[in-house]
């Protein structure tokens, strides 16, 4: 008698089914929020920092230029893959930060450090880089000297 009274005094413990649901369906929805949010960021810093490097060579080819007593830009490449042969030179002072991939191939969705580097004739140089951060992500041109426009494979 005395062990059916102790037996009905317990009281069951523990969670439900449903409790535990509700639990992970709330972690899910917060883990799926915050993979969203890391994704664009990332973006948005990877399309910052070529802009960036994007601005470092155009400031380096402006610098060549004003150092270079023919009034002409680095010279491009034969092979398209191969870095611009004239930065980094011993004799001129406009060096390019390391790490950057210099080319005159348009940059494209998979290059996050790839610039593209085209001359204008003698007077000009175009300055592409891929912005994953924008809405809709590109290729941005910036120029320098009497350069205004690049339509992906020449500048002009």
């Amino acid at each position: 008698m005395v062990l059916t009274n102790i037996k009905n005094t317990q009281k069951e413990s523990g969670f439900t089914i449903v409790e535990l649901l509700v639990v992970i369906v709330v972690i899910g929805i917060l883990a799926a929020i915050t993979i969203v949010s890391y994704v664009g960021i990332t973006a948005k810093a990877n399309g910052t920092a070529n802009k960036s490097n994007a601005n470092s060579v155009l400031s380096s080819a402006l610098s060549f230029y004003a150092e270079s007593t023919s009034n002409v830009f680095p010279a491009t490449a034969a092979t398209p893959a191969l870095t611009i042969p004239n930065f980094n030179t011993a004799t001129s002072s406009s060096k390019l930060p390391a790490g950057i991939n210099v080319s005159n191939v348009t940059p494209t969705s998979g290059t996050t450090t790839a610039i593209s580097y085209r001359l204008a004739g003698t007077t000009g140089v175009c300055v592409g880089y891929w912005d994953s951060g924008a809405a809709t992500p590109a290729v941005v041109y910036i120029f320098g000297g009497a350069a205004t426009a690049d339509n992906g494979t020449t500048c002009s």
